[in-house]
């Protein structure tokens, strides 16, 4: 092996530590842990109008250049409501409790990326269905791929609740569960057009006025994480 092969595979063994390092798995021991999201849900369950469904999506990736894309930035809501990390996924929260085919109840659902041993040699590990479930506290946690077929009816609801869509949202050829199509599995499950604003029962501000309610009193947790980031700056 020459030297500028020694050098390379140096550089390609750190950048692969680097992304192991920063997967879903490995988290800091003061991280917001799954009963603080629990939590969160639960409290915008509390002034989420009768009869409603909350839509909250992930962020998209962005490609920097080529195949390299830009390190991933999840949507804070998603995070705030989950503690999910990853892109390609979306959460459905039900001000009432739903009933499935099977009888059995459930009042949120949680769609996240599949395991994929080969892609998470370079994105990092996953932690699908079973992660989201243990490590999260879904009980109903799927792959994004069942979205598609999902049992659920949303002409049923009052009001169902999203944010603004994101533009730009690019549409792998080769994952049939990315974020563009979670998009428009959503907008063909719910019956969304383009000129939805129309319809009241689809409610765009009242997405961000339930958030920005729950965001302006800060839990214990969140007050802890703010005078630790404080003390951090301090001492720089």
């Amino acid at each position: 092996m020459t030297k500028n092969h020694s050098q390379f595979f140096a550089i390609i063994c750190v950048f692969i530590l680097s992304i192991s390092l920063n997967a879903q798995d490995d988290l800091p021991t003061d991280y917001l842990n799954k009963d603080f999201h629990a939590g969160r849900r639960e409290a915008l369950r509390k002034i989420m109008p009768d009869n409603s469904v909350m839509v909250v999506m992930a962020y998209p990736t962005r490609v920097f250049s080529n195949d390299v894309d830009y390190f991933y930035h999840q949507n804070p809501d998603m995070y705030y409501f989950s503690g999910y990390k990853e892109p390609h996924s979306i959460l459905l929260i039900f001000k009432e409790e739903q009933k499935a085919a099977d009888g059995s109840a459930y009042k949120e659902m949680l769609f996240v990326q599949k395991k994929d041993p080969q892609a998470e040699q370079w994105t990092g590990r996953r932690l699908g269905v079973e992660g989201a479930k243990e490590k999260l506290g879904f009980a109903a946690a799927f792959n994004g791929e069942d979205f598609k077929n999902a049992q659920i009816d949303f002409s049923k609801f009052d009001k169902i609740i999203f944010d603004r869509f994101p533009d730009d949202v690019a549409n792998s050829g080769r994952n049939n569960a990315d974020l563009a199509d979670l998009i428009e599995q959503f907008k063909t499950k719910a019956g969304i057009t383009a000129d939805f604003a129309k319809d009241k029962r689809y409610d765009t501000r009242l997405f961000r006025d339930l958030t920005g309610t729950l965001r302006e009193i800060k839990t214990p947790e969140e007050m802890d994480l703010l005078r630790k980031a404080i003390e951090m700056s301090w001492t720089k």
